[in-house]
Formats: structure tokens, C-alpha cells, sequence
């Protein structure tokens, strides 16, 4: 008789224990999905977690069973050597001792429930931050590959303010970018193929040098930014998704993703098309003000007239 009550118990315990993991599992996974604007029902999220976690859970519930046969093989052996001490001890003490050893076992299960609740939403976060870097990884790829775009850019002194903005014109095999110091100072670099050709326009002077064999400049993704999280490596990015903060934050209207690696360096990207737009790397601030990508005709690309520039030998 006390053996099917202990086993009605344990099945009790088992099932409440089940529904508890069940709706915790649930209510996680639908926060990550929501961040992930993946659209799903509840019912759908629930059967699925039932299904996975059922093999999962069993284990872990079985597991805490057999810890509990050999703590109480462990306490039996205990007590018989101390039959004698139990039995001049008075009822009221024995109640005391067994009410302390029921208080051990429930703090132990809390214990292990409260590990088991702890480790399921480290590793649905781990997910869900692995999910964000391939995206943004993939997304990188794609940019790489762009041979058609225009970019403005400024950048911010962090230590004294100074701003200086650069703008990029890219077609083809033809880079123009063109540099606005602090002091006014405008440089214009004409990339095609190997060759180059710079302009420097100053308040009282105009020059140009005209340079051979040099390497033309690279895609919007390796002059602008660095390249974070672009190996297809599930380790990487595990290891990325452990050591990297990812928020998401509303900026000037727009869902982004900030991903704070460090104190100096921190960027954030737009959530629609995981294009970069702020970076903090050291004491400078990188903005992207505008862009356009696939709209650059020949006429944004032409050289000016060098006969008003001095030629720099």
C-alpha cells in the first residue's frame, strides 16, 4: 500500500513539475520568437515544447529521483549506526530530526528546479543571440558584394568634439571619396581600376597628384566598418553570443540592435536591414547620415576640370 502511494506521489510531483518546465520553456521561447518577429501561435509553441522537453525532463526528473534512493540508502546506514542514540532519544526529537531530512530533500528539488529554470533561459538567450549575429553576419556577406552606392558619414571626436565628414560615391570599378576636415580642407580621391587621382582643395590653393598601381579602395562594408561576426563558424558565434551584450533599442524612430562588446567599442544596427548606423570605437564616433544603394549613374562619377588645380610632382 505505501508503495503505490509513493509511486501516485512521485507521479504527481513528476506531472506538476512537468506543467511548471512546460509553461516556463513556453513563455521564454515566446519572448525570443517576438524579438526574432517570427510569428507563432501559442498552442504551436506548446505542443512543440511538450514534444522536445518531455525525453529531456523524464531524464532530469528521474535523475533527481536516484540522487534521492542514494541519499536515503546513505541516511539508512547513518541511522543504524546510531540505533541506539535513536532509540534513547524521545519521539519529539525523532519528529525533529525526520522533519529537518524532509526539509533537506524539498530544499534540494527547489534547489535543482531553480538550476533547471536558470539553465533553460541562459541557453534560449544564447539562441536567440546566435540567431541575431548570423542574420547580421549573412547581411554583412550581402553588402560586401555591393558595387553600386552612395554614403555620408561623420565622424566625432569624442575627446574634443572635432567632426569631419566623409562621403562615398562607388560604381563598378570607379570609387570617389571625398574628405571635409575640421579646418575646411576638402581631399577627393578618384579610385578607378589601379590608377588614382587626388584632389586637395584649400581656401588659397588648389592641387592634384596623380598616382599609378595603387589598390582601389574596397566595398561599403570594409571602408566604413569592421567586420564583426562574418565566420561561418556555429562555435563563433556561440563564443560571440557568450561575450557580447545585444539590446534592442529604439533609435530616432527605428528598431535597432545595440551590440556592446566593450566600454570602446559598441555599435548599432537597423533591425530592418542590419545595416550599420552608429559606432563608438575608442575616442571616435562613426554616424551614417544617408545612403543609397543600386542608384548611382555615370553623371555622380565625373572628374572635375584640372585646369583650375596645380599639379603636385
Amino acid at each position: 500500500m505505501n508503495k503505490n502511494k509513493n509511486w501516485l506521489k512521485n507521479f504527481c510531483y513528476f506531472i506538476v513539475g512537468f506543467v511548471i518546465f512546460i509553461l516556463l520553456s513556453s513563455i521564454t521561447q515566446i519572448n525570443i520568437l517576438k524579438d526574432l518577429n517570427i510569428n507563432i501561435d501559442l498552442k504551436t509553441v506548446i505542443t512543440r515544447t511538450i514534444i522536445n522537453g518531455v525525453a529531456f525532463y523524464a531524464v532530469l526528473y528521474f535523475l533527481i529521483l536516484i540522487l534521492n534512493m542514494l541519499y536515503n540508502i546513505r541516511l539508512i546506514k547513518k541511522l543504524n549506526e546510531t540505533t541506539e542514540k535513536i532509540r534513547k532519544a524521545s519521539k519529539e526529537k525523532i519528529l525533529k530530526e525526520r522533519r529537518k531530512i524532509t526539509m533537506k530533500k524539498k530544499a534540494l528539488i527547489i534547489l535543482l528546479i531553480i538550476t533547471l529554470i536558470a539553465l533553460n533561459i541562459f541557453v534560449f538567450t544564447i539562441i536567440r543571440k546566435v540567431n541575431i549575429i548570423r542574420e547580421y553576419s549573412d547581411k554583412l556577406k550581402e553588402y560586401q558584394n555591393i558595387t553600386n552606392f552612395y554614403a555620408e558619414i561623420t565622424y566625432t571626436s569624442l575627446k574634443n568634439n572635432d567632426i569631419r565628414k566623409r562621403e562615398i560615391w562607388k560604381k563598378d570599378n570607379i570609387t570617389i571619396v571625398k574628405d571635409i576636415e575640421e579646418d575646411g580642407t576638402i581631399r577627393t580621391n578618384y579610385f578607378e581600376n589601379n590608377n588614382r587621382l587626388m584632389l586637395i582643395d584649400r581656401e588659397d590653393s588648389k592641387e592634384y597628384v596623380k598616382m599609378e598601381n595603387t589598390e582601389n579602395i574596397g566595398n561599403l562594408v570594409v571602408l566604413e566598418y569592421a567586420t564583426f561576426f562574418t565566420e561561418n563558424n556555429l562555435w563563433e558565434d556561440i563564443t560571440a553570443a557568450c561575450t557580447t551584450k545585444i539590446t534592442t533599442e529604439d533609435i530616432n524612430g527605428k528598431e535597432c540592435y545595440k551590440f556592446y562588446i566593450s566600454d570602446n567599442l559598441q555599435f548599432i544596427v537597423d533591425k530592418d536591414n542590419m545595416l550599420k548606423i552608429e559606432e563608438i570605437n575608442g575616442n571616435e564616433k562613426m554616424e551614417l547620415v544617408d545612403y543609397s544603394i543600386g542608384n548611382l549613374t555615370d553623371d555622380n562619377l565625373k572628374v572635375p576640370n584640372l585646369e583650375e588645380y596645380k599639379l603636385i610632382t
